[in-house]
């Protein structure tokens, strides 16, 4: 990108020097003896575009850059009569004269070369050890003000250690207090201690809730299997549905006895349709045992 602009900033440079030179052709008046004429610049004009069109044929003959590079640095009328005579050369002589003259710009170039080497040489030397001995210069500079860097900035931090840590403690009971003063936090937190409360009572109402519902369903609907028969039971009181558990139990108990053998007897408890909880006899006697019915208040 830079060798591209550097080139574009040149040919910038012969456009302009182009523009001033042919600006500048010509003069604005002459001067008689009657005085000054003012000039017409008609035959000025009529010279440019001349000069225009030359270099224009020239480039399309094949002139070589170097050669209208010589062209346009030439004044005006020069560059318009060269051109012409070039233009009038035969192509054989043509192609001799341009091959001439880069022979000519070649010898030129290998004859600056060769005077001016040795001493470039020497110079290139010079600069290369110079060169050297200042990066080797730089990187023992950079070393250290790396050092003094790194060390400037552990001395700076050691040094202010006692303010960063009143900082950080600062922050920290910042964020503390942004807790503390919304919550109501002491020893324990007043707002915790009530959510507490808050939680153990709302378990307590969905637990009796529930309590009175699960008692309603199984009065409502209990069926007694033995054997084959169902039989549904249906009471408005728990000690009248007790009662009738109680009954079952002992004529469950008699028949047994009176029929001998082994018997394992349970009872399913149904509610809305899918049996809930089985029991055994010994279930219901110890539940009768430490729940007596009370005949008189």
């Amino acid at each position: 990108m830079t060798a591209l602009q550097k080139e574009m900033d040149a040919l910038e440079k012969k456009q302009e020097q182009m523009m001033s030179k042919l600006a500048g052709y010509g003069s604005l008046y002459e001067e008689t003896d009657s005085g000054i004429v003012l000039t017409d610049f008609s035959e000025q004009i009529s010279t440019l575009e001349q000069y225009a069109e030359t270099l224009e044929l020239l480039r399309e003959r094949g002139l070589s850059d170097g050669l209208l590079s010589e062209v346009t640095s030439m004044g005006v009328d020069e560059a318009i009569s060269y051109g012409q005579a070039m233009l009038e050369q035969s192509d054989e002589d043509f192609e001799t004269y341009i091959a001439s003259w880069e022979e000519k710009q070649r010898l030129s170039a290998e004859i600056a070369e060769n005077y001016y080497k040795a001493e470039l040489e020497t110079l290139e030397q010079e600069y290369t050890a110079l060169l050297n001995g200042s990066l080797a210069l730089l990187q023992t500079v950079a070393e250290e003000n790396g050092e003094n860097i790194i060390q400037g900035l552990i001395d700076g931090m050691e040094s202010k250690e006692s303010e960063l840590r009143a900082a950080v403690e600062d922050i920290a009971r910042s964020i503390i207090e942004g807790i503390r003063i919304p919550l109501d936090m002491h020893s324990p937190s007043k707002v915790m201690e009530q959510l507490g409360r808050y939680t153990i009572e709302g378990y307590e109402i969905g637990y009796e809730d529930e309590l009175d519902k699960f008692n309603a369903e199984i009065l409502a609907s209990t069926p007694i299997a033995f054997g084959q028969e169902q039989a549904t039971v249906s009471q408005s009181t728990h000690s009248e549905f007790a009662g009738m558990l109680a009954g079952a139990v002992n004529g469950i108990s008699t028949a047994v006895a009176n029929g001998g053998g082994t018997y394992h007897i349970e009872i399913p408890i149904i509610i809305g349709g899918k049996e809930f909880y089985r029991c055994s006899i010994d279930d219901l006697r110890s539940v009768m045992k430490s729940n007596p019915e009370v005949v008189n208040d």
